[in-house]
């Protein structure tokens, strides 16, 4: 019923109430090699759907407390970092979800030169391992 102090409305207006559920998703990680300066650009925006949860738009961020907004998304370059993702269903907003990115050092090869003698009918074997570090 609505009412100005000096009449109320007739008939009395039914309201509906629907309670909507806040959108949660589940953490998770993307692990890449870098590149010379141990530095990747990820699309964060690939990742929207492993968060686990329906949405109809994902926000990413720089901070746990939803503060720094990645402007870009789908070009954010960093080394190893977690970002925070919070899904938006229309109705209602998640807590900030941590996506963990983790940029492992490329391997730097190093060129070296072999010398090597011929046997008497001018052939040489040389037999290679694979290093790893």
């Amino acid at each position: 019923q609505v009412s100005n102090d000096l009449c109320a409305s007739f008939p009395l207006a039914e309201i509906v109430l629907t309670v909507n559920d806040i959108p949660s998703g589940q953490p998770g990680s993307q692990t890449v090699c870098g590149d010379e300066n141990g530095e990747f650009t990820f699309d964060l925006t690939q990742f929207n759907a492993s968060l686990g949860a329906p949405a109809v738009a994902v926000s990413w961020y720089e901070d746990q407390n939803a503060n720094n907004l990645i402007l870009d998304p789908a070009t954010f370059t960093s080394g190893s970092v977690s970002v925070f993702a919070v899904v938006d269903n229309s109705f209602c907003a998640s807590q900030p979800i941590e996506f963990e990115l983790v940029v492992n050092p490329t391997p730097i090869a190093v060129s070296n030169a072999l010398a090597v003698c011929a046997d008497t009918l001018n052939q040489f074997t040389f037999k290679f391992v694979r290093l790893t570090s």
